[in-house]
This record gives structure tokens, sequence and C-alpha cells, in this order.
């Protein structure tokens, strides 16, 4: 689907300007997605839009650990994963978890 980029940053402008698609960058979809379960959410919705990911960890850069009945929904998103050497997502000891 996407060219593999070597170099994400060289292309973020590209992204916004291709896409259409605001850019994120302080964004903390992992804090924001780990709050959304604690409060007994059943889905976390990633809105429309073009996000730079640092991992904070060697897992992943959007880490699912433990999680069960819950879905993540990123139509129209775009993750910027900054680390080529870690997981974009990484889903781990999870029951009936679905990422689309």
């Amino acid at each position: 689907m996407y060219e593999y980029v070597k170099e994400p940053l060289l292309y973020e402008g590209a992204v916004s300007q291709v896409y259409g698609l605001p850019m994120y960058e302080q964004t903390d979809l992992q804090q924001q997605l780990n709050e959304a379960y604690a409060r007994g959410e059943k889905s976390f919705k990633i809105p429309r839009g073009a996000y730079r990911l640092t991992p904070k960890d060697r897992v992943g850069h959007l880490h699912l650990d433990g999680l069960s009945d819950f879905s993540v929904e990123a139509d129209g998103a775009i993750l910027l994963c900054q680390d080529l050497g870690v997981n974009g997502v990484a889903i781990t000891d999870c029951t009936n978890v679905r990422v689309s």
C-alpha cells in the first residue's frame, strides 16, 4: 500500500499535503488509549490525521498489553513510527482485541 520510507521525517510535510491530513506531533495516543480502557470504554478512536509516534519501550510505538474486549479504530489516521527497529503496533497478552 505505502512505499517503505527510510527517513520518515523528510516526508512529513508531504503526508499533510498529499493526504490533506493535519499533523499531530504532541499527541500521546498511548496515554489516551490507556485512559480510555481504564474508564471502561470498549473502543478507542484515533481521529483522522497524521501522528508522529516515538516508542516509550522497545516493544512498540503503540503497545496494547493485557486488554480484553476492546477495539482501536484508526480510519483515516497515518502513524509515522520514528524507530524502524520497533514494532508499529504491538499486541501482547490480549483477549478479543481488534485494531482497524
